[in-house]
């Protein structure tokens, strides 16, 4: 009896010493990042209005712009941190006739972080795309209106155009954002 006894006291204790034991455990961690380029509007649209701007007094001219604001939002991850920063691009698929469309950007505002793309100033619209932003770098400009730079839009009319004479007309506007 004794014996038995002893046997499995050994037992036990064999049993038990390989979970007092350490053990390593290798894990591998991959990060993965790849370059991020977004770009859209707020509110959602695909319908801007261009609207007359009534002068206040008799003699002020008669002016054409967005009548209501447009947010560009984007998202900006270049993996190539070398350089300059990506920039935003903007034509239009087919001139106007009557006149010259231009499109102006704010500089960034809102919730966003990084280091935002800095405006060029008013552009003229013409079928080969233009820098409207430069040098985007790693940001983002935040969600929704209010957030990133606001889009404006202004219509001149050639000199001459009767104003009653100008059709309604329907372009589109491209906007491309690149690394």
């Amino acid at each position: 009896m004794k014996n038995h006894l002893i046997l499995l006291l050994g037992l036990f204790v064999c049993a038990i010493a390989p979970s007092n034991a350490q053990t390593r455990l290798q894990t591998r961690v991959e990060v993965s990042a790849s370059n991020v380029l977004l770009v859209d509007f707020e509110p959602p649209t695909t319908h801007i209005v261009i609207g007359v701007g009534l002068p206040r007094e008799a003699g002020e001219p008669v002016t054409f712009g967005s009548t209501f604001p447009i947010w560009l939002n984007y998202s900006m991850n270049r993996l190539n941190t070398g350089g300059a920063g990506g920039n935003l691009m903007v034509s239009i698929n087919k001139g106007l006739s009557f006149g010259r469309l231009y499109v102006g950007a704010s500089p960034a505002q809102g919730s966003g972080a990084g280091n935002f793309g800095v405006p060029v100033g008013e552009v003229e619209l013409s079928s080969a795309p233009t820098v409207f932003i430069r040098d985007i770098g790693r940001s983002y400009t935040g969600d929704g209106i209010g957030n990133g730079h606001m889009i404006t839009y202004r219509l001149e009319l050639n000199s001459g155009v009767d104003l009653m004479a100008v059709p309604n007309t329907s372009r589109t506007v491209i906007f491309t954002i690149y690394n």
